[in-house]
């Protein structure tokens, strides 16, 4: 569908990336609605759309592709909105980039028109980064034939790869993606916790990390989880957790609890590199005991 005329609601820094990638690409952008309450800062990167409006009207209408990039919270409105307006043409490809949503909250309006959920499995702090980010993602493309058969072109266009999930695994899907990415770096500052019982302080203890996380990160890469894994639970060293979980007991009470459940996972996994049935079998027992 190279050539194909774009609208985008709602550019955001996916919205924006999008945009520039697509052009580049050879989509023709028509233009991008936003809302009246837009953030000054929101607006740089708006100059590659011919029209920014809050009511887009007609134009819309001639987009062969509708792009939502809205907050997931406003997609449902949006929608509506588009519904209520007949804003959709025939045959058009109406899709969002929500992780969240599948794309059955694109399919209730009237008309012959065909839907796509596309989402980047891709960290985008702002859209710039996104312009480097976007093409080495995988997109997770969930809807109709049409849709899927669009979506593929779109994403293969910016030099980027797919995989088509069920409607009704996405969800699950998203959580997925949420313990990857956000939960991950909840887990940092859960370590940059227990460094500042031991004295050092966020900037020293994040420096430190880093090496050791983009180290693991390789090897996970190289030999899988169960393959990277090392440390005293993938060898048994069932004195070092008994003192972690002493430590933690006297100097940060309140994280022991994410060690312990940390620490169960992680048995798991040694269990399925090798870890002796025996070693297993205690380490568990000194785990749920706390």
């Amino acid at each position: 569908m190279s050539g194909a005329g774009i609208f985008v609601i709602g550019p955001g820094r996916i919205g924006k990336a999008l945009a520039y990638l697509l052009n580049e690409a050879g989509y023709e952008l028509l233009g991008a609605a936003v809302r009246s309450d837009t953030n000054p800062r929101d607006e740089e990167g708006l100059s590659i759309f011919p029209l920014v409006t809050e009511f887009p009207g007609k134009i819309i209408k001639k987009a062969d592709i509708i792009l939502i990039t809205t907050p997931d919270d406003q997609m449902e409105s949006v929608c509506r909105e588009l519904f209520i307006g007949q804003l959709i043409s025939e045959g058009a490809v109406l899709i969002h980039t929500s992780g969240y949503h599948s794309s059955s909250i694109l399919n209730k309006g009237p008309g012959n028109y065909h839907v796509l959920s596309m989402h980047p499995l891709q960290s985008v702090p702002d859209w710039k980064a996104g312009l480097e980010a976007l093409p080495q993602a995988k997109f997770f493309l969930e809807g109709d034939e049409k849709g899927l058969q669009a979506g593929k072109e779109l994403v293969e266009s910016i030099g980027a790869s797919w995989v088509v999930i069920q409607e009704e695994k996405k969800k699950l899907y998203h959580a997925a993606a949420v313990i990857f990415s956000n939960y991950l770096t909840g887990l940092v500052n859960l370590g940059l916790s227990v460094y500042k019982r031991a004295g050092i302080d966020d900037e020293e203890g994040l420096e430190a990390a880093l090496p050791l996380m983009e180290g693991t990160l390789e090897n996970i890469k190289d030999l899988g989880p169960a393959g990277a894994l090392t440390g005293p639970i993938a060898r048994g060293d069932v004195g070092t957790v008994l003192g972690h979980l002493e430590a933690l007991r006297e100097h940060g009470v309140e994280l022991l609890p994410y060690y312990i459940v940390l620490g169960q996972l992680t048995l798991d996994l040694a269990r399925e590199k090798g870890l002796a049935e025996g070693k297993y079998q205690e380490l568990k027992k000194i785990l749920q005991e706390g």
